[in-house]
């Protein structure tokens, strides 16, 4: 796989860390749980052992492009097929947690079919601290938990999931998505964390917008 151009990659964050997202669906950086972190992703440095979490559609016969919701840090990938079109929603909620007063880190990616029928696929293959830390997974009811040395993850999704090489967790089948159907939401939060709190997703623009806004001037 070749390296996409950085105008490839569209940007959201919470203040805290900042997550890039090709236009193929791939979060090819990211930095848990700050900006000065160690990096959990980082196949926009190295596409082999930089690790990526990827959602995109299945075969070669698709185009995407990029957009944000007016006035947030929402970003929309669309994808097109022969067949259908679909979105890949991707955000992380700035502020702190409703308890404890401690920021808890959470990327939410959650697909919706807009016409027709489009199959995804699912791919997250960390790589702690530089791909330097080995870690484990372990699939659970709910997802899984990735756990290195440092850092802890977890993976909440509904779709049922496999490890491949002890490390790297997959969708056990491709997933279609068909217009009309309820989508699952795929999410990862640090520190560990599986509680799947549905208000995220009716209040999706509001969890993007105010705080990347400039104020006008007096």
């Amino acid at each position: 796989m070749s390296y996409q151009p950085i105008e490839n990659y569209g940007m959201i964050g919470d203040m805290h860390t900042v997550a890039l997202v090709g236009t193929d669906g791939s979060i090819d950086w990211l930095c848990v749980p700050r900006f000065d972190s160690p990096s959990v992703f980082a196949a926009i440095l190295d596409d082999g052992k930089g690790g990526r979490f990827k959602i995109a559609p299945v075969g070669d016969d698709v185009t995407c492009k990029q957009f944000y919701w007016p006035e947030t840090n929402v970003l929309i990938t669309r994808f097109l097929g022969p067949h259908g079109a679909a979105e890949l929603t991707d955000f992380m909620p700035a502020g702190r947690a409703v308890s404890g007063g401690k920021h808890r880190l959470q990327l939410i990616r959650r697909v919706t079919a807009v016409r027709g029928i489009l199959r995804f696929r699912m791919e997250c293959r960390p790589a702690f601290n530089y791909a330097r830390d080995a870690h484990t997974a372990t699939i659970t009811t709910d997802g899984a938990t990735l756990v290195s040395t440092s850092l802890s993850l977890g993976l909440a999704t509904e779709q049922p999931l496999e490890k491949i090489e002890g490390v790297t967790c997959r969708q056990s089948s491709d997933v279609e998505f068909r217009r009309r159907l309820r989508k699952p939401r795929i999410c990862s939060a640090e520190p560990l964390n599986f509680g799947r709190d549905g208000s995220a997703s009716p209040d999706m623009p509001a969890a993007g917008e105010k705080w990347c806004t400039v104020p006008p001037s007096p």
